[in-house]
């Protein structure tokens, strides 16, 4: 790319070298903040991260509640400018391309300078190199509390090319970050693809086995189908000597520490196993008064509440953890095999069992009795063993290729970051600029 033929140094240290011709003041000289609300009727929206401002309704991925009352609601037009102040700092504000209304907690700024391109606007405050500063900026003794004030907001540097330059970098970020976007797409949706692929590998293991030629059998049931003649199907409750989930310890998270006894969430447990990115921990002290909620090796983690409800593994690590109340800890009696019963879990006949309980005012929640009675194809030990096996070696292929595909998104969102970053600080020149 083509640099600009004069910089110089950002009275914003953290902005570095900008091009000498551009502009710099602050916010507040181009938006004024509006508190209009009233405005029940108008369309909820929401805001995103990674997307921006988005109808709340087009979203199922979105757990937040809508009050019952939304005359509170603050009011938004197009072209407005929405900051969530408790997450500015991750990135979460954006122009608006709706009308409707959003969470009181939200501020909301008009754009009062034509001279001020928003789309522009829309990509400079949301890159990567302002969120320090709003992080700095923000109050509050712990992350969740964290609040960027409308007075710090506004008091912070902003970059101002001349108008044409403006539009010119917001054309050219349009066109790039959607095809970025495009290949993003197409990528999530062959790992959504090979995840599928996953789930009928091990379902077709599970209930029908690795032997074609065995004589099969109704199971009854119809998501499982026939299973083969040798087989139960016996409740799963019957099979195991635990279930039952964690609880919050005394102290809620104010407990938690750096170190200590891993302290299991459903943010933890996948149908690849454990991830510990997010894990936090608990003294010995409150383990010891949790101590009917302990994970030891060989227990099976069922998440049975939130968007994660029905994720399932197996904890394969010789010091103890203990789980919260979002986790099921099943636990084999010696006569089914835990990696048996996780596969069952991930199989597409498990996650149906899930489904089928997701009904009405328990759409958010699976309880024991139901985990207990669930219907479970069940082979001799011998052939568990065999058929984990080969599942262990087929979902390890699987799971390379969708690392690999999760990389591939990875690397295309960070160019799509370093890209915006680059063209709105003007270390490039954009096409079409003299």
């Amino acid at each position: 790319m083509e640099r600009y033929e004069t910089y110089k140094q950002s009275i914003a240290p953290w902005l570095g070298a900008i091009p000498s011709h551009w502009g710099e003041r602050r916010i507040k000289t181009a938006v004024r903040r509006t508190t209009e609300a009233a405005h029940p009727n108008e369309t909820v929206l929401s805001l995103y991260r990674d997307i921006g401002v988005v109808k709340k309704n087009e979203r199922n991925d979105n757990h937040n509640r809508t009050s019952e009352d939304t005359s509170a609601y603050k009011y938004v037009e197009v072209g407005d400018l929405v900051v969530n102040k408790m997450k500015a700092w991750q990135g979460s504000l954006a122009i608006s391309g709706y009308q409707g209304i959003v969470s009181p907690a939200y501020h909301i700024y008009k754009v009062t300078d034509e001279a001020v391109e928003r789309r522009y606007l829309h990509y400079l405050l949301r890159d990567k190199s302002y969120l320090p500063e709003y992080r700095r900026l923000s109050g509050g003794i712990r992350i969740g509390q964290w609040d960027l004030s409308a007075e710090n907001f506004m008091g912070i540097t902003m970059l101002v090319p001349p108008l044409y330059e403006q539009q010119a970098i917001a054309d050219f970020l349009d066109e790039k970050t959607a095809e970025i976007d495009g290949i993003v797409s197409e990528t999530e949706r062959s790992i959504e693809l090979l995840r599928e692929y996953r789930k009928s590998v091990i379902s077709e293991a599970v209930t029908k086995g690795l032997d074609p030629n065995a004589p099969m059998k109704d199971s009854g049931i119809e998501w499982i189908g026939e299973i083969p003649d040798a087989w139960g199907l016996p409740k799963l409750g019957t099979l195991t000597a635990k279930i039952g989930s964690g609880k919050t310890p005394h102290g809620g998270a104010d407990v938690y520490q750096d170190q200590g006894v891993p302290f299991l969430r459903s943010q933890n447990v996948y149908d690849s196993g454990l991830v510990f990115d997010e894990t936090v921990y608990i003294s010995a002290v409150t383990d010891a008064e949790m101590s009917s909620t302990r994970v030891y090796q060989g227990d099976v983690l069922l998440n049975i509440t939130g968007g994660s409800i029905g994720r399932c593994c197996v904890y394969n690590h010789e010091e103890h953890a203990n789980v919260n109340q979002h986790v099921c800890i099943i636990r084999s009696n010696g006569t089914v095999l835990p990696k048996w019963i996780q596969a069952f879990w991930n199989s597409g006949s498990g996650q149906t069992v899930v489904d089928a309980y997701q009904t009405g005012a328990n759409r958010e929640g699976l309880n024991f009795e139901q985990i207990a009675s669930a219907r479970i194809p069940f082979p001799a030990l011998h052939e568990q063993s065999l058929i984990i096996d080969y599942l262990d070696t087929k979902t390890s292929e699987i799971d390379a290729l969708i690392a690999d595909k999760e990389k591939q998104v990875e690397l295309l969102k960070e160019y799509r970051k370093s890209l915006i970053s680059e063209a709105v600080t003007g270390k490039f020149k954009v096409p079409g600029v003299k």
